[in-house]
C-alpha cells in the first residue's frame, strides 16, 4: 500500500498483545488474533494520519495567518477534505497516504476556503501563493487518488 506516498509492506505477526508499528517501509500488525489485523491497522493508520493531519494544518495555517475554528478527521468516500461555513475544515485521513506535500496542498486548498468560500481566481491565486506547484499536486491527486486505500487481508 501507498502511505506518505512511498510502497509499504504489511507484516502480520502472531503476539500477546495487540499493536502495529512502522518500522522503515514495513507496518507489522500484532495481534493474538491474526484475523484481526484488519481492524488493528486501520485504526493505526487513522491515528497516525490524523497526527500527520493535523499537524500539517497547524504549520501551514501559521504561514498563512489563517486559523480553523476546528478540524475533524474522517473516513470520506467522495472527498479529501472540506470546509464548513462555520470554519471547520474536515479531511480525509488516507490523504496522509499520499506524499506529504500532496496531503500539504490539499490542506492549503482547505485553507484558503475560510477567506475564499468559492473557487474563484481569488481562491486560485491565494493556493498558488501558499503552494509552489500546486497544480502537479493536484494532477497527482486526480491520478492516484483511488489507489490510496487499504488492504484487505481477508
Amino acid at each position: 500500500m501507498l502511505f506518505q506516498g512511498k510502497e509499504v509492506s504489511i507484516v502480520v505477526r502472531q503476539s500477546e498483545r495487540r499493536y502495529a508499528v512502522m518500522q522503515g517501509d514495513c507496518i507489522f500488525i500484532f495481534s493474538p488474533d491474526t484475523s484481526q489485523a484488519d481492524k488493528i491497522l486501520y485504526q493505526w493508520l487513522k491515528d497516525r494520519c490524523s497526527l500527520m493531519i493535523k499537524q500539517s494544518v497547524w504549520r501551514i495555517s501559521r504561514q498563512m495567518n489563517i486559523e480553523p475554528s476546528a478540524i475533524q478527521i474522517r473516513d470520506q468516500r467522495t472527498r479529501w477534505g472540506s470546509c464548513s461555513s462555520r470554519g471547520v475544515l474536515s479531511f480525509n485521513f488516507r490523504i496522509a497516504f499520499a506524499p506529504r506535500e500532496v496531503m500539504d496542498y490539499v490542506v492549503v486548498h482547505e485553507l484558503a476556503h475560510l477567506v475564499e468560500r468559492n473557487h474563484s481566481k481569488r481562491f486560485w491565486s491565494l493556493v498558488a501563493k501558499n503552494c509552489n506547484g500546486y497544480k502537479e499536486k493536484r494532477a497527482w491527486l486526480r491520478k492516484n487518488g483511488k489507489s490510496l486505500t487499504i488492504p484487505a487481508f481477508q
